[in-house]
């Protein structure tokens, strides 16, 4: 399992936007699909995540565990941080957010 991608959750659900956590996806398809669990099951189903523990833009370990998520609102995104060697990015380089009919919107940075 190679982590391609960091993602950081944002909006009014989500805690501090300075101390981000991180969850690790292998593929773009794999985050777009973690981010559509979150707004169907608002909260009230686990949740199986990738935590990344991200120290200085290096990542120093991942942890898999099954969890809840804070319910979802149509302001919350994910912003996608792109990993190459076990590095994360500094800069996003793309944001999922929540489309029309239940889709995914992707913004490019």
């Amino acid at each position: 399992m190679t982590i391609k991608y960091a993602g950081v959750y944002t909006g009014p659900s989500y805690g501090n936007p300075w101390d981000p956590s991180f969850e690790g996806f292998t593929s773009l398809a794999e985050a777009e699909q973690r981010f559509r669990e979150r707004q169907e099951t608002s909260g009230t189903w686990r949740l199986n995540v990738r935590n990344l523990n991200v120290a200085h833009g290096i990542i120093t370990s991942t942890a898999e565990e099954s969890t809840y998520w804070p319910a979802t609102t149509p302001e919350d995104t994910i912003e996608l941080y792109r990993v190459f060697d076990g590095e994360v990015a500094g800069e996003p380089f793309l944001r999922l957010s929540a489309g029309p009919r239940g889709g995914i919107v992707r913004e490019n940075y």
